[in-house]
């Protein structure tokens, strides 16, 4: 006798009829679920077969887990997680969103929206591109990507801005989308390690502040003309001892010398283990210090600082003294 054809996949075959009980309720073990034929099944487990394809015949598809839908990928190939609906449109001047969405529902969200993925970026609660990195259109197929933001709002209130790109070339704009021998308002970090710092045309401010424990402590102040490096010098920071004294003590201990550095070229200065004897604030380090793998930890110095300075200048007033002295005779 012919069997009872039954279909699991795409893969017809058949079960002897003498295999059959009265009630057409043979068991079939699917997985590690047991199917009596003629009875309806909820659910199967143990499914391993990777190479399953599992179809919607209508409507969405779903995946549950117990009796909650955990997944949904609806007729358009939208993906929604933890929520049934994942259709998404965004009607802004930014421009629609094409091509399928996910919807991740219960992520970031604002006020019970969901947070929607799609080029690249992020739709949370009627802001788009929020603190987000856009690319699509004018990122990566424009040969850069834009980093944008946006204030809070819905509308054309949304649409982001870009504030900083890294363009094809490597460098880094910040406030700018162009690099340019005489930058606008902005910062460019050129791919050779050049940086760039250009701010509005006018009095002389600070383009860059130096802070240590959120109290400024030097800057770097440009004017239309000119550059100031400046260093934290305030009277109020500040308990006075007394005059400088014994300056010329000090200028006669320092060693001037001629060196040649290590890679063949010749200069004069110091050495900083030598320098850091008669000025030890002017010094940074230990003279022959190592890491922790053996290799050198090299010194650094400034022979400008304000104590040489303070010297040079109280020495160079008492020359002055006495040589008004010995011309007044």
């Amino acid at each position: 006798m012919a069997g009872v054809p039954y279909v699991f996949g795409n893969v017809t075959t058949s079960i002897p009829l003498s295999n059959l009980d009265a009630d057409f309720n043979t068991p079939v073990t699917i997985g590690t679920s047991t199917v009596g034929l003629g009875n309806t099944t909820t659910s199967l487990v143990g499914l391993s077969n990777v190479s399953t394809t599992i179809v919607g015949s209508t409507g969405n598809l779903t995946i549950q887990s117990g009796s909650t839908t955990a997944i949904t990928v609806d007729t358009s190939q939208n993906v929604g997680i933890g929520t049934s609906s994942p259709q998404f449109k965004l009607d802004l001047t930014y421009g629609d969103v094409t091509g399928p969405a996910m919807v991740i529902s219960g992520g970031r969200t604002a006020g019970g929206v969901p947070e929607i993925l799609f080029k690249n970026s992020y739709w949370v609660s009627g802001n788009v591109g929020a603190a987000s990195i856009a690319a699509g259109d004018n990122g990566f197929a424009g040969g850069f990507i834009a980093f944008k933001t946006t204030t809070s709002g819905s509308g054309t209130s949304g649409v982001p801005s870009e504030q900083m790109r890294i363009d094809s070339s490597g460098n880094v704009l910040v406030g700018l989308t162009a690099t340019g021998a005489s930058p606008a308002v902005g910062y460019i970090l050129n791919s050779n390690g050049f940086l760039q710092i250009a701010r509005a045309s006018g009095a002389a401010q600070s383009t860059v502040g130096f802070y240590n424990g959120g109290t400024i402590v030097g800057q770097i102040v440009t004017s239309t003309v000119a550059t100031s490096y400046l260093t934290t010098s305030d009277y109020r920071l500040k308990t006075v001892i007394s005059p400088v004294t014994d300056a010329g003590t000090r200028l006669d201990a320092i060693q001037p010398i001629e060196y040649e550095w290590n890679n063949g070229i010749r200069s004069k200065g110091f050495l900083a283990h030598q320098f850091a004897e008669v000025y030890p604030n002017s010094v940074s380090g230990e003279k022959d210090a190592v890491d922790v793998e053996g290799k050198p930890v090299y010194q650094g110095m400034q022979a400008s600082t304000s104590e040489v300075m303070a010297d040079l200048i109280a020495e160079i007033q008492s020359l002055r003294k006495r040589v008004a002295t010995l011309e007044a005779k």
